[in-house]
């Protein structure tokens, strides 16, 4: 952020903040300026820039992972979005339209050569309660009242393009986090570097300046009061998110690979093999008698590149096989890896939970591992893929958002699979449980309570993702007294 003096034009006595401009300092490197209303409004033909509604994150996204992707950008872009947000979000700022960010372009002798970076944070105006009265402020220092303004506060920003309002200041943090898990210790740490009681200091001492409308011992009061109260709120949300972090996996003693057809066939998953643990070693072997099997051959399936004669049982270097699917757990961002599959860093789950935890799918060979579920103990937490989620008729990405409830129920009746089992958002279906794992869940319906919301959004616009998060429990009974 730049710095910022108080000041005031001397002929007429105008109050004002004077911000230092941060663009071509003599001695560093030329750079231009691109405003984010540019980038919107080439990016969206529709955007009407005088009122901005549909400024959208999604947009934001997408542009900065093209800009990532080509080598464009200097920093970690989602870090300073992160980070932006968390401040608007202390401060309440309502005004971060799309001219109120910006990319500095770092001129290069070729236009090729160019790299960018986000903006120092500017024109913060329109935060701190600046609308609220003096003589109403005492009212504010009623918890419920300041919770409840808190509350209504939003962001200018919409989370999505076809979001009826802006984002609420905190749930956009939430939003972000949910979508990218490794932001919840960022903002953590962030929030815990945080030193309130020199903010109070700057902003009582701000007091002391003598101009024509001076800041008020009362406002400095209500100042710190709202910023401190906010930090709360945001701090409870983080809190709550991180808390939902599975902090242990149990180790499941069969996981099932399953193999996907390329683009333009049938796109099914077929399970083809499975990896067993026996006596600490795992076991691989192709399920090459089922019908499933013979159906995934049909459609171009030949084996698995490492194991490549299917009338054999693999009993050597399995597990370490598949782990190269996975990042190594050495590697220095592991612990923001484990974050992004809803993992706690202190975690307590194995190789070979972790496999079936994550899918180890890559990028374009159509494999992935699937943990069937078999014979868990209670409580079990789970954490799924939606299956078949675009091939919902009249189901969209802006129909959802992260945190709704999600149920499942059987679905005998199924054509395509007797062991069927919908999953349903706001009593619409919004795809269902995957083939291997719906005779865990058929068992557990009726028997036990299922506690589930939608955790995470992602993949593209023609290929969305989305996640499940769930609990498994006994049913608890309450016997009314005699």
């Amino acid at each position: 952020m730049p710095p910022a003096f108080v000041a005031f034009d001397e002929d007429n006595g105008t109050c004002g903040a004077l911000i230092e401009w941060f663009l071509n300092y003599p001695g560093q490197f030329e750079e231009r300026r691109v405003l984010g209303g540019d980038i919107m409004t080439d990016m969206i033909p529709e955007f009407e820039r005088s009122k901005g509604k549909l400024h959208n994150f999604a947009a934001v996204e997408r542009y900065f992972k093209v800009l990532e992707t080509g080598d464009k950008f200097l920093d970690n872009w989602l870090f300073n979005w992160s980070d932006l947000f968390l401040f608007d979000a202390l401060i309440g700022n309502t005004d971060r339209h799309q001219d109120n960010w910006a990319l500095l372009w770092r001129r290069q002798r070729e236009p090729d050569e160019e790299k960018s970076r986000l903006a120092p944070i500017f024109d913060n105006g329109t935060s701190l309660g600046y609308e609220i009265i003096e003589r109403k402020m005492d009212g504010f220092f009623a918890k419920d009242r300041m919770r409840s303004y808190i509350k209504k506060g939003r962001h200018h920003i919409r989370w999505r393009l076809h979001d009826e309002y802006p984002a609420q200041h905190i749930e956009l943090l939430g939003s972000l986090v949910n979508k990218y898990p490794a932001m919840a210790s960022r903002i953590k740490n962030k929030l815990k570097a945080f030193d309130m009681d020199s903010l109070k200091a700057i902003i009582v001492n701000s007091t002391k300046f003598e101009v024509r409308i001076p800041l008020t011992e009362k406002r400095a009061e209500f100042v710190c009061h709202l910023i401190e109260s906010r930090y709360l709120a945001i701090s409870e949300r983080i809190e709550k998110i991180l808390v939902n972090l599975i902090k242990h996996v149990p180790d499941p003693r069969r996981l099932l690979l399953a193999w996907q057809a390329p683009e333009g066939k049938s796109r099914a998953r077929f399970v083809v093999g499975e990896l067993c643990q026996h006596e600490g070693r795992v076991v691989f072997r192709y399920l090459s008698d089922t019908a499933e099997f013979k159906n995934a051959c049909a459609e171009g399936f030949v084996c698995y590149p490492a194991f490549r004669k299917t009338n054999l049982e693999y009993t050597q270097n399995v597990l370490d096989t598949f782990l190269r699917r996975l990042p190594p757990r050495k590697r220095g961002d592991f612990g923001k890896y484990l974050e992004q599959w809803r993992l706690a860093p202190n975690v307590e789950i194995s190789d070979f939970a972790l496999l079936g935890h994550t899918g180890a799918k890559l990028p374009n060979d159509g494999f992935s591992l699937i943990n069937p579920f078999d014979h868990i103990e209670l409580p079990h937490e789970f954490y799924i893929e939606v299956a078949g989620f675009r091939h919902q008729p009249n189901t969209s990405v802006d129909d959802i958002s992260v945190g709704m409830s999600a149920s499942f129920t059987a679905e005998p009746e199924n054509e395509f699979n007797s062991n069927a089992v919908r999953i349903e958002v706001a009593g619409k279906i919004i795809g269902y449980v995957s083939n291997p794992q719906c005779k865990a869940f058929n068992s557990w319906l009726g028997l036990y309570s299922i506690s589930a919301s939608i955790e995470r959004i992602n993949g593209t616009s023609d290929r969305p993702l989305v996640y499940i998060y769930g609990r498994v429990e006994q049913v608890q009974h309450c016997w009314a007294a005699a």
